[in-house]
């Protein structure tokens, strides 16, 4: 049990340290579990969709992360995270 309180926790820093990484970023902060990852570009962007109701402010119900106002680095690097939740029912 220690051990995944320990990955939930890695987790959070690590999601933690990419928000604060990006400095163009609308300053919303929306935490849930993944219910779906969908590719939305060519280039790479993609759309969150959560279980809980964090993005029930937002016109669309979903977070768009995109390359062209986040870098391309930086949205490889929330994919992988969107993926990792999606996958371990981790929030994000």
């Amino acid at each position: 049990m220690k051990q995944f309180a320990f990955k939930k926790r890695f987790f959070v820093v690590l999601a933690l340290s990419f928000y604060c990484s990006v400095s163009s970023a609308a300053p919303n902060w929306y935490v849930g579990q993944v219910s779906r990852v969908a590719l939305g570009a060519p280039d790479g962007s993609f759309i969150v969709t959560l279980k809980s109701s964090a993005l029930d402010n937002c016109q669309h119900k979903y977070a768009y992360f995109n390359v062209s106002q986040i870098g391309a680095e930086q949205t490889k690097a929330a994919y992988t995270m969107a993926l990792t939740s999606l996958s371990t029912g981790l929030d994000m």
